[in-house]
């Protein structure tokens, strides 16, 4: 966010009119909208999905054009669009990342932890079997 906040000081330094200019406004949604979200969740779990999609995405489709047009980016506004590119294909590889671990912690418990599971109901009856057997040992007489 450190490259759209350059940007929009650049289009204040060259342009009087700065918010009426092309992209400008692409630029400064995004950087408000981020900088929003980070507010409102606050302490909250956070939504990658909605970094992702609302924020990130919907800055690149403002500046689809611009991406078609290469030659109108005066301040380096394609830099950011490969930066928030690189930022949603992290988001995804964590989140994929993220649920297949999910999967596999899940299918770990249920292998060995859970008391549905064959074996673990089977460590059960042994260990109760091996309860009986010393509560009836006398151990007086050994």
């Amino acid at each position: 966010m450190e490259k759209a906040k350059m940007i929009l000081i650049e289009y204040r330094k060259q342009f009087n009119d700065y918010a009426n200019q092309p992209y400008y406004s692409s630029v400064n949604n995004l950087l408000y909208n981020y900088n929003k979200y980070l507010k409102d969740s606050g302490q909250n779990e956070s939504n990658i999905d909605e970094i992702s999609q609302d924020i990130l995405l919907s800055f690149l489709k403002e500046i689809d054009n611009l991406l078609e047009n290469p030659n109108d980016d005066k301040f380096g506004i394609i830099d950011l669009a490969n930066l928030v590119s690189a930022l949603r294909k992290d988001i995804f590889f964590v989140k994929s990342t993220a649920l297949v671990y999910s999967k596999s912690m899940e299918k770990r418990y249920t292998e060995y932890f859970s008391e549905e599971n064959d074996h673990f109901k089977r460590l059960k009856e042994i260990q109760e079997t091996i309860h009986k057997r010393l509560d009836k040992l006398n151990v007086k007489n050994l």
